[in-house]
């Protein structure tokens, strides 16, 4: 009986191990499944970026929406989507864009996104309190005031009164 008994607690030692290994086998397998779904999520964000800046008709030839849908890579798929705020991609060359990314490889499922912000150089009349292409002229009798940047032109500038502040010609 207590051959028994011992071999007994041998073999319940045995398969708590057994069923301990296999549960670390299906944690480590979970978490690398993870970290590729992530992986394959940020490739489908950089592809997205790579296919913006590789076309500049963009806005005009795609759609607001999925762009790619379960595209292999690896041993997972991963899925584009590309939106703005207002759903369409054509009407302002200025708007944000977002960029989702999903990545998925078993029951693995990871979501990333990427906002993209539009940024260019400013027209320098932009920054001119009052500008003309053509000839600046203060009559006699007028004044001009310009606060926190001067007045410009590309023409002339003719002064027949007052002015308060810079000008630049």
């Amino acid at each position: 009986v207590a051959v028994l008994g011992a071999t007994a607690v041998v073999a319940l030692i045995g398969l708590s191990s057994l069923a301990t290994l296999r549960s670390q086998r299906l944690t480590a397998l979970s978490m690398t499944s993870a970290a590729s779904a992530r992986l394959y999520a940020r490739s489908a964000i950089e592809l997205g970026m790579q296919l913006i800046s590789s076309d500049s008709a963009w806005r005009t030839s795609r759609t607001s929406g999925p762009w790619l849908a379960n595209l292999p890579i690896g041993d997972g798929q991963m899925s584009l989507s590309v939106t703005d705020a207002d759903g369409n991609l054509a009407n302002r060359p200025t708007d944000a864009v977002t960029i989702l990314g999903t990545g998925k490889r078993g029951s693995a499922v990871q979501l990333m996104q990427a906002t993209l912000v539009a940024s260019g150089v400013p027209l320098d009349a932009l920054g001119m309190a009052l500008h003309t292409a053509g000839e600046l002229h203060i009559e006699s009798g007028a004044s001009l005031t310009v606060q926190g940047a001067p007045a410009s032109t590309n023409g002339s500038f003719r002064n027949q009164a007052t002015v308060n502040g810079s000008v630049q010609c």
